[in-house]
């Protein structure tokens, strides 16, 4: 079901016996339009994809916003705190992409501002960041202008009616939030884009970025409706003026949840800009207050697209049905506790169905104070999470790795975000995916095996990413040993190969700070890039570093996958950009296989570093002898071959350099092949 309401509404669900099924849903709502949606495709990714058309299917972020990004609210109040980060960050040899640069950068608080006293050099700075560490930065913008005369976007905005309007004063709506009184954009206003946009040239002028947080957007006041010290100014509308009656909706049939609808909000009669009776009726806060930080980020993620000719990358901290169109999301200010630790893969998989699939949750917790084993298990977790980011209040202890404990967190974070880096090739190509036709990232196994009733009920101690690796996090403190349940399939371990011929069963798993479980279901074909063990902090590095395929054979000897290629960056992703391969490994003879390459989309003609293929892993196969690429133009060429025969490992290295467009097919003979070895 997809319930679709613009105006305030509640859930609730019958439960019944001992599994807690659900007997009804009820919806209650304060008001307004009721659309109802059913999805009768029988699959859970059928459904999802029909709802992510329906809503709008998600953006691919930028290739750097897959990797990992850090934050600290109030934590860095001068340049000279950024530049120790940064340093620390070289020193103690951990990999970072992003900073989050949080609102103490702005003077007093003021959007499009820069406090030049405590961040002198700023851009040079953050120029020298993306051109020389390849580490990008994306500054918090917060909803709340300031109300101040003289500021010059309040006085533009102000002087072009683009504010929310109050029913109380006929003037731009008052509330409060970080510089004090604030006022608030009017995002249906025709002139809102523009007014947005000359804000964010502002900002560029002041420092490059690469991607935006924008914040505040629920709408948050710190007052309910309008501010206490804006009363003396209120003056009632007549009775005539019905459609801006500030009472209106003072005395709703129902109102969900346990606070009233202003609660630390604004008013919802604040109204915005209308161009005939219809919106002049409709378009005020009631009706339009989960709409406003969709267009907060949609006019965000166009500047990145249009203006700075990058692909966009925003961070939303409020989000409705559509918003992964134009934005990630992170969990909201959480709790440093092994509760939220293990809620936050719950709420991994909620924003896959809700059609926002590059989202995390803070790790090492926002508010509270870490102590090392829980920050070291986090980061193992939310380095596998789409949007992998830590931030913390300043009122804690710092969650910096090199801050906590004695040195574990900071092995943690190498070989947590190495390892992401080392799929995040096939990341990278999901994300793509989802993009294209909806579905979901990340999911649980029982997307995969929705007939498994133990998979569904240990949904929340494992998930998969994609169709291909299912992983085990450690959850519990102290926790030695995991217990992973194994779904009927097999699966081989993505570090060493080993594999398991799961009936359906649970396998006692180890459970390092070096290491995190992953494996990789029969049948896969995995893009890979191995970082662990390279002084690789930089996602964007992989982009210089060659490719390898990992085969995982299923119990017929046969595989498939698919490969996203494209310079990771571009705003717009069209085929000219890109290439997108199948990957499709079976048996052709009794003693030979094939592997074949076939380009399904893009017509992106030069070749990128990454494509050339380093090696081929072929797992759980018959020993491997010979190997020939079979080149698109027609020519044969040889490969080596490496096969374990205690493992069932082959290792298959092209002699020549070769790029993955250049290939048509890669061929496996073994000692029963009935063709003639060369």
């Amino acid at each position: 079901f997809f319930f679709k309401q613009k105006t305030a509404y509640e859930i609730s669900l019958g439960l019944v016996g001992s599994e807690m099924c659900i007997r009804h849903r009820m919806y209650r709502t304060s008001g307004g339009i009721i659309e109802l949606y059913i999805f009768l495709p029988n699959k859970l990714q059928q459904v999802l994809e029909k709802y992510h058309i329906l809503i709008g299917k998600s953006y691919l972020p930028a290739f750097w916003a897959m990797g990992y990004h850090h934050m600290r609210w109030g934590g860095f109040r001068s340049i000279w705190d950024y530049k120790r980060l940064i340093r620390n960050f070289n020193n103690y040899d951990v990999p970072v992409d992003s900073i989050t640069v949080d609102i103490d950068y702005m003077l007093d608080y003021k959007d499009f501002t820069l406090d030049h006293s405590r961040y002198p050099g700023m851009k040079e700075f953050m120029k020298s960041l993306k051109e020389e560490e390849q580490i990008y930065i994306a500054p918090v913008i917060d909803a709340g202008v300031k109300h101040e005369r003289g500021y010059k976007f309040f006085d533009v905005g102000e002087a072009n009616g683009l504010f929310i309007q109050s029913a109380y004063t006929k003037r731009s709506l008052v509330g409060s939030v970080w510089p004090g009184k604030a006022v608030f954009v009017d995002f249906f206003h025709p002139k809102a884009k523009w007014f947005w946009t000359l804000g964010l040239n502002d900002l560029l002028e002041e420092f490059s970025f690469n991607g935006a947080m924008v914040d505040m957007c629920d709408i948050s006041n710190f007052c309910d409706g309008e501010c206490p010290d804006t009363s003396n100014n209120i003056s009632e509308i007549s009775n005539q003026d019905a459609t801006h009656d500030p009472h209106e909706f003072d005395n709703l049939p129902y109102v969900p949840g346990a606070f009233p609808l202003e609660h630390r909000t604004i008013s919802m009669s604040g109204y915005h800009y209308s161009a005939n009776e219809y919106e002049e009726k409709y378009f005020k806060q009631f009706y339009t207050h989960n709409i406003f930080c969709f267009h907060y980020a949609k006019y965000t993620f166009e500047f990145f697209r249009d203006v700075v000719k990058e692909r966009p990358f925003v961070v939303a901290r409020s989000t409705i049905p559509g918003s992964g169109n134009f934005a990630s999301h992170f969990q909201g200010d959480n709790y440093a506790s092994w509760t939220y630790l293990k809620l936050s893969i719950q709420g991994m998989f909620a924003f896959q169905l809700f059609g926002v699939p590059h989202v995390g949750s803070e790790l090492c917790g926002f508010v509270g104070n870490a102590d090392p084993e829980l920050c070291a298990r986090w980061y193992q977790l939310g380095s596998l999470y789409p949007f992998t980011r830590s931030q913390h209040v300043i009122i804690v202890l710092p969650h910096e790795p090199w801050e906590v404990g004695n040195g574990e967190v900071v092995k943690a974070v190498q070989t947590s975000m190495r390892t992401k880096y080392s799929i995040l090739r096939y990341y990278y190509t999901r994300m793509f995916e989802v993009s294209i036709k909806g579905g979901a990232v990340v999911q649980p196994a029982f997307f995969e095996y929705p007939q498994d009733d133990i998979a569904f009920n240990l949904c929340e101690e494992s998930f998969m990413i994609g169709k291909a690796l299912l992983v085990h996090p450690a959850l519990y403190p102290k926790q030695k040993i995991i217990d992973g349940y194994f779904p009927k399939d097999l699966w081989y371990d993505i570090w060493d190969g080993s594999r398991t011929e799961s009936k359906g069963e649970t396998i006692n798993l180890d459970a390092p700070y070096d290491s995190i479980n992953i494996n990789i279901r029969g049948g896969s074909i995995v893009p890979f890039q191995n970082a662990l063990g390279k002084a690789i902090n930089r996602a964007v590095k992989l982009l210089n570093m060659p490719l390898s395929i990992i085969i995982a054979l299923d119990k017929d000897e046969s595989a498939s996958g698919t490969l996203f290629i494209d310079d990771g960056i571009s705003p717009n992703v069209t085929e000219e950009d890109y290439r997108y391969y199948s990957l499709e490994y079976r048996k052709t003879d009794p003693g030979a296989s094939k592997m074949d390459v076939k380009l399904l989309h893009g017509k992106k003609p030069e070749t990128l570093p990454y494509e050339q293929i380093e090696f081929v892993s072929v797992l759980g196969t018959r020993e491997i002898t010979q190997s020939l690429i079979t080149h698109m133009n027609g020519t044969v060429g040889l490969c080596s071959v490496q096969y374990d025969k205690k493992t069932l490992i082959a290792k298959v290295i092209p002699e020549k350099t070769t790029s993955i467009i250049e290939v048509k097919q890669f061929v496996f003979l073994t000692k029963q092949s009935p063709l003639p070895l060369i």
